[in-house]
Parts: structure tokens; sequence; C-alpha cells
């Protein structure tokens, strides 16, 4: 299967975020199943977790979407950077850019209009069971 490169349009300031600070040679990509529980060599590791795709309503419960933002976020080191994107059937991007402050997750930008799970995303930070 050959590479796809999809176009993102991202203000200054979003990129800014996503690579400040952060050496190219640091950069990792993981897979792993964001609805169990985070393997401990996960906790507070990322400095930028890309989550492209897979967190919409289409695809998940309210539950299951908050588990999985929740698990994100504890991965993040402080004030990492999440993003939750998703490419839609007209080829259009819309993502929400989130700052970790504390606990909770701040959006600092978007991307498009924004992430259809936004909301939940900036009301997580207490553990959620399945």
């Amino acid at each position: 299967m050959a590479n796809r490169i999809l176009p993102v349009a991202l203000s200054r300031r979003s990129l800014m975020l996503i690579t400040s600070g952060i050496p190219r040679r640091k950069i990792q990509v993981r897979e792993d199943d964001l609805l169990q529980k985070n393997p401990p060599e996960f906790v507070e590791k990322f400095d930028v977790i890309r989550a492209a795709n897979i967190i919409n309503r289409q695809y998940f419960s309210e539950l299951a979407l908050r588990r999985m933002i929740d698990n994100l976020r504890g991965r993040l080191r402080p004030n990492g950077i999440l993003i939750i994107c998703r490419t839609h059937d007209d080829n259009t991007n819309n993502g929400t850019i989130f700052r970790r402050h504390g606990s909770n997750l701040q959006a600092v930008d978007r991307i498009g209009r924004g992430s259809e799970v936004a909301e939940l995303a900036v009301q997580s930070g207490s553990s959620v069971e399945l």
C-alpha cells in the first residue's frame, strides 16, 4: 500500500504548538487499543499525540469516547498536545488541538470547524469505567 499525504491547513500558531521544543529524533509512532488501560510505559510519556479518524461519534458511544480521551490525556506529559481530528467524506479536515493542563485538557486551536468531540475532551479529567 502506497503512502498517502492529505493536506491539512494548520495555522502558524497550531504548527508552533505542535512542534515547539520537540527534537525530531524523539518522534515515535505507536499503535494500541485506546479502550484498554494505559500500559505503564505510556503514562505521561508523550509530548504530542495525534488521534486521527478514530475518536468520533460514528464509531463509539459517548462512554467509550470519554474513556479513550481520558487514556490519551493520561499519556501526555504536563503541557503536552493532543490533536483529535477527522477527515470527512468530502475530504474536509476538522479537528481540535488541546493542551494538557494539570488533569484537564484545554482547547487551544481548531482545524476547520473543530472536533466533534471537543466538548467531551474539555470535560474529561475524571476516570471513566466501561
